[in-house]
């Protein structure tokens, strides 16, 4: 019994290892209080079947009227435990591991951003991919008020983060089939409002 259990445990164990990390405020999240409340009830049912097996059954099967009713009161016990366990493992459906909510967010701040910026004379749609903290791309597609593509002898972009003590700086585009691009951009800081201004010339045509 002991050794047919033992795989369960040993990959039980290595599951919570790999989905939970070591202790840490994610144990209180939904997914890991119903990990460690199954886990609890697991150990208690274990320790019933190994009541029964050491204790319980060879008195009973020996006409122990006591030990009989200890049994039978013992395995009710463990078949509630289990219907408990199942209902758990039910629950696991509506929530996700740190892990896997970890994927989830860093595949959401990766997504590629889309700014729309204007000033007086100047419309720019920016493309930042990807959209989070690090080197980016940035793709700058430029019309006028009216919608209309112009065609700026040169652009440049400026970034700032002032909240965060990040003082603005510039890096010049490079024109390629009708859009601008900054490629190896350094974004220290994730968010839309790490672009904080795109320029052209005023003398641009």
């Amino acid at each position: 019994m002991p050794l047919a259990v033992a795989p369960i445990v040993i990959s039980g164990v290595t599951l919570a290892v790999i989905q939970m990390g070591g202790p840490g405020p994610h144990w209180l999240a939904p997914y890991g209080l119903i990990l460690g409340t199954k886990l609890c009830l697991l150990a208690v049912l274990f320790g019933l079947a190994l009541w029964n097996r050491l204790w319980l059954t060879k008195p009973a099967l020996a006409g122990d009227t006591s030990a009989r009713q200890r049994l039978r009161q013992s395995i009710i016990l463990e078949a509630l435990l289990v219907l408990i366990i199942l209902g758990l493992v039910a629950g696991w459906r509506f929530t996700l591991p740190p892990r896997a909510l970890a994927t989830v967010e860093a595949s959401i701040q990766a997504e590629p951003l889309m700014l729309h910026l204007m000033d007086t004379k100047t419309m720019a749609m920016v493309g930042m991919a990807p959209g989070q903290a690090g080197p980016v791309k940035l793709d700058i597609w430029l019309t006028d008020l009216e919608g209309m593509p112009i065609a700026p002898l040169d652009v440049s972009v400026t970034l700032s983060a002032p909240a965060l003590g990040i003082e603005p700086f510039k890096q010049a585009a490079t024109e390629r089939d009708g859009a601008w691009s900054v490629e190896g951009l350094i974004i220290p800081v994730a968010g839309t409002g790490a672009l904080s201004w795109i320029s052209a010339p005023a003398g641009s045509s």
